[in-house]
């Protein structure tokens, strides 16, 4: 069986695939990349990947579930609940004492279906319900971003968050949760390519957690820099526990803790 990775094969797919999709595959990290094509390959029942490509352009929920499969579209409430509780504790009252009366801005980054921007509401109405704050949320998935504005979850999204908190922000559904009117009215939803589009600016934190992890260090490092241009003089970039900045200082940040990144230097 000829590679289906072979170069002249490979560079037409990731092509096919970024007209097909809007994803450009060159921005992920190519050897875990390639395990889960193969993988789907081996689902689908193909060879190639020019017959994976006509399944794709044939078969609408095939290319819901490869966009899914190669984005890792996986989200939970207080996912890493150590770092939401010192976000809780430490940051949020910081920012709001920096801030004064003035609306705190939130961006939650490559936020799939929606469940860390919608913790980031239920953490200020439930413990700063004085202060004012403008929540987004971002994906390149105009899907996931569909599911997130439903605000419908599994029961394992939300194992994390306390009875209490169940019992007041989600009605039982079926197998699901629905998620109160109240947070959904929180958060603002839009799609966007986090390499491609441009940032809007000032935000007091940016979220974006467990979705670098995926990228080559080329495109990280750009995201770094749009990420500092994108955050107010000391705001906060929240990133997830696998996604460490080896030289912050190189990209206008200081350490602001485990997982937490401020930003120290002024846009140059």
């Amino acid at each position: 069986m000829a590679d289906p990775f072979a170069e002249f094969n490979y560079d037409r797919f990731k092509k096919q695939i970024l007209a097909l999709t809007s994803l450009d595959l060159d921005v992920y990290r190519q050897p875990q990349l390639q395990r889960r094509l193969q993988a789907l390959l081996q689902k689908h029942g193909v060879s190639t990947l020019s017959a994976y490509v006509r399944l794709l352009v044939d078969d609408p929920q095939a290319q819901r579930d490869f966009k899914s499969d190669i984005m890792i579209n996986t989200t939970a409430f207080f996912r890493d609940a150590e770092q939401f509780e010192r976000l809780r504790t430490t940051f949020l009252p910081e920012l709001m004492q920096r801030n004064g009366p003035q609306t705190l801005r939130f961006w939650s980054a490559g936020c799939s279906t929606g469940a860390e921007a919608y913790t980031l509401a239920m953490l200020m109405r439930e413990d700063f319900p004085q202060a004012t704050c403008s929540i987004l949320a971002t994906d390149i998935d105009a899907d996931v971003i569909r599911l997130a504005r439903q605000g419908v979850f599994k029961t394992h999204a939300i194992q994390d968050v306390s009875d209490a908190l169940k019992a007041k922000y989600f009605e039982p559904r079926g197998d699901r949760y629905a998620l109160c009117e109240t947070l959904k009215r929180a958060v603002i939803f839009r799609t966007s390519n986090l390499l491609q589009d441009s940032f809007e600016a000032e935000f007091d934190l940016i979220s974006c957690r467990n979705v670098m992890i995926y990228f080559t260090q080329e495109a990280q490092d750009l995201l770094y820099q749009k990420f500092h241009q994108a955050l107010a003089l000391n705001g906060l970039l929240f990133v997830g526990s696998a996604e460490l900045i080896p030289d912050p200082a190189a990209f206008g940040f200081g350490s602001a803790g485990p997982f937490f990144y401020r930003k120290t230097a002024p846009c140059g």
